[in-house]
C-alpha cells in the first residue's frame, strides 16, 4: 500500500474552498476534507493527520477531537453525503469510501449548532453508540 494525496478545490470565494484525502480509504479508514483554508494550510492541516493514520495506525471518528500544532482543536464529523465532495476518491474506491469533515474550532465545547450539526449526522448511517464525551480522545 502507497500513502495518500491531498487534493485541493479552488474557488474564487475563499470560503467555498476545500481540500481532502485520497489513500486512507485503502488503510481502512475515512478520507478527511477541510473547508476555507488556502491550498498549503490544507496540506499542512492534512497531510500530518493521514500519516497518523497510515503510520501509527491512529483512528479518527465521528465527534473526535485533535489537536492541530498544540493549539487548535480539530472536530471531525462524519460526511454522509462524502461522494458528492471527494470526487477523485469516491472515484477511486467508490461505496467503500466515507469521511470526516474537520472543523477548526476555538474552544471546548464545540457552539451548539455544530453540536447539533454532529448529532443529526451521526444518525445518518452507522454510528457509534457511546455518547461523544465518553470516547476516547485523539489528541
Amino acid at each position: 500500500m502507497y500513502g495518500n494525496a491531498v487534493q485541493f478545490i479552488e474557488n474564487p470565494d475563499p470560503t467555498k474552498t476545500f481540500g481532502y484525502t485520497v489513500g486512507l480509504t485503502a488503510h481502512g479508514h475515512p478520507e478527511f476534507l477541510v473547508r476555507g483554508l488556502d491550498m498549503a494550510t490544507t496540506c499542512g492541516l492534512l497531510n500530518p493527520l493521514a500519516h497518523r493514520v497510515i503510520k501509527t495506525g491512529e483512528i479518527f471518528g465521528h465527534q473526535h477531537t485533535a489537536h492541530y500544532l498544540g493549539q487548535q482543536l480539530l472536530y471531525f464529523m462524519r460526511m454522509p453525503d462524502a461522494g458528492r465532495h471527494l470526487l477523485e476518491a469516491a472515484a477511486r474506491y467508490g461505496s467503500a469510501m466515507t469521511a470526516l469533515e474537520i472543523r477548526i474550532i476555538d474552544s471546548w465545547p464545540p457552539p451548539p449548532e455544530m453540536l447539533a450539526e454532529a448529532a443529526r449526522r451521526g444518525s445518518e448511517g452507522a454510528g457509534s453508540s457511546m455518547p461523544w464525551w465518553a470516547r476516547p480522545s485523539s489528541n
